[in-house]
């Protein structure tokens, strides 16, 4: 006999109710459709039919549905864009931003506050007014409201649409092709009339995943050498949030009792808090740390830190302490044993190196390369893809540097090449050119104090070529001014121009001939004087 809690799923007037809601929503119906097969079984139709009821009111904003693609999306926002026009030209200042602030409160969009606390109101109007940001704002929230509703149905998990959902995936695809397609009609012109399309300069810079991974393992084989030179050890600790952050359990699948409703972004905000408090207990008892961290999501895509550091021999123990307390402090009596909260791994040279330890994360959360699988059984290189995608639909930072010297000064000396410069700044270029971290770091210190600096294209006077007080002559689409493009270094009594040419940028209409502007051997981003305004 069938159990009467599911019985009626296929009776008609439920396949009628469900089929009329389900068809609500346009662009996410095989996850809401999954999701409410999956709580039927698991908990009957009736249950199934109010989530059902509640996903809508979730994905409703006013006369905005979460569930649109982008053909229904844009004209909505340049509705939305007119209109705050109209507050913006029909009322005085006052009133016309309580219309504004009103009218993104029902779509749950902030107020542009940071640009009127920096640029003024007008700013803040300019912004209201385009379509442009209408999109990005409504993007944002759309990709992450579907997400997290798929991670509350308990879809997403190690046995079901691990890391992040299948519609958070399949939005990042449409994502990357269309801004792939942008880059194909957008090309750079330099003053000598070099020409390339911005999909070929985004190729040779840190957004191709081969470079980024390179570039990452670089400076972690340098930060361990620096240890090394430096008389530090490594440690390494995993840091994990407590059950109610977790929706999943990862071996039954099962939702978790404990789980408190929070959302990825909570989550993480949890260890960023956390890691705030251990860094100033760190600093309190004299504990200088340099190294790395990076995040990834759990199956169910609750985000988890790893962090590789270097310390001094006698203060490893006290700061394995600190970390571990601050880790172990929130819902202290749900930890039944060592390694559930925190984990830590003392970097022995003899089995293995340190930036071995990590290298494993970096591809995992790149793109798989050399990786048979992600440590869940599943192809490391479709994971990779679906982590990049959760990381990107959240705003999660993968990667970070922890102390070290800065990387914009890294980049902008290996674009100098075989250009000879003087004193430190030509040790740092060299070091830099040799991909020599480890001695780039001896060289620039670290802190606000490094040996160079960036000059940036405001601080040049165009005439006499002298460097001058910091300006902000230049200014974006909204009028707010901006501190300019890097154009060089500067640093112990010597300075350096890393872009000498100017670039124009326009919109081409179909794919240049191959004849066109081809690269000489060996160019890459680092090229001298590649830099790119939008003159």
């Amino acid at each position: 006999m069938g159990n009467p809690a599911v019985a009626g799923i296929d009776h008609p007037d439920n396949v009628r109710f469900r089929q009329k809601h389900i068809a609500k929503f346009i662009g996410v119906g095989k996850t809401i459709a999954g999701g409410y097969m999956k709580i039927a079984r698991r908990s009957g139709y009736a249950a199934a039919n109010q989530a059902l009821l509640s996903a809508n009111k979730r994905l409703k904003r006013g006369d905005l549905n979460l569930s649109w693609d982008d053909d229904q999306i844009t004209p909505w926002c340049e509705t939305k864009a007119k209109q705050c026009s109209k507050y913006v030209y029909q009322y005085d200042e006052r009133l016309a931003e309580r219309r504004i602030r009103a009218l993104l409160a029902v779509y749950d969009i902030d107020f542009p506050d940071q640009s009127i606390d920096l640029f003024g109101i007008e700013s803040a109007f300019q912004r209201c007014q385009d379509e442009r940001w209408w999109r990005r704002q409504v993007r944002r929230i759309q990709s992450r409201e579907v997400d997290e509703l798929a991670r509350a149905w308990r879809l997403v998990h190690e046995k079901g649409q691990v890391y992040c959902s299948d519609d958070t995936l399949e939005r990042r695809r449409e994502q990357k092709t269309r801004n792939r397609k942008l880059l194909k009609q957008m090309q750079a012109t330099n003053d000598i009339g070099q020409e390339y399309t911005l999909d070929e300069l985004s190729d040779m810079g840190v957004s191709n995943p081969d470079n980024k991974r390179a570039e990452l393992m670089v400076r972690m084989r340098g930060f361990e050498e620096l240890a090394q030179a430096t008389g530090k050890v490594g440690e390494f600790y995993t840091i994990t949030c407590p059950s109610k952050y977790h929706a999943v359990y990862k071996k039954s699948g099962i939702p978790n009792a404990k789980w408190n409703g929070s959302t990825v972004r909570e989550a993480h905000s949890y260890l960023v808090h956390l890691w705030g408090l251990i860094r100033a207990d760190l600093h309190r008892n004299g504990i200088t740390v340099f190294g790395f961290r990076v995040v990834e999501p759990h199956h169910d895509g609750c985000p988890h830190w790893h962090l590789l550091l270097f310390v001094e021999p006698e203060q490893r123990f006290t700061c394995r302490r600190i970390v571990k307390s601050y880790s172990e402090r929130e819902d202290k009596a749900e930890i039944k044993k060592d390694g559930d909260r925190f984990k830590a791994i003392g970097i022995d040279p003899a089995k293995g190196t340190a930036a071995g330890y990590i290298a494993k994360y970096v591809s995992k959360n790149i793109d798989g390369y050399r990786l048979a699988d992600d440590g869940l059984g599943k192809c490391a290189k479709s994971s990779a893809e679906r982590i990049e995608a959760w990381a990107a639909c959240h705003g999660i930072r993968q990667f970070q540097q922890i102390g070290g010297a800065s990387v914009t000064v890294w980049r902008e000396l290996r674009r100098l090449r075989d250009r000879e410069c003087e004193g430190v700044m030509e040790k740092c270029r060299k070091a830099a050119d040799a991909a020599d971290w480890c001695a780039f770091n001896m060289l620039m210190g670290s802190g606000r104090y490094q040996a160079l600096q960036v000059i940036r294209a405001n601080q040049i006077d165009k005439e006499t070529g002298e460097l001058m007080r910091r300006t902000n002559r230049l200014a974006n689409h909204y009028g707010e001014p901006v501190t300019g493009r890097i154009i060089g270094l500067i640093g112990h009594g010597c300075s350096v121009i890393t872009r000498f040419w100017e670039w124009s940028i326009k919109h081409i209409s179909k794919v240049l001939p191959d004849c066109r502007g081809v690269p000489k051997p060996g160019f890459n981003l680092y090229e001298p004087g590649f830099g790119i305004s939008s003159a």
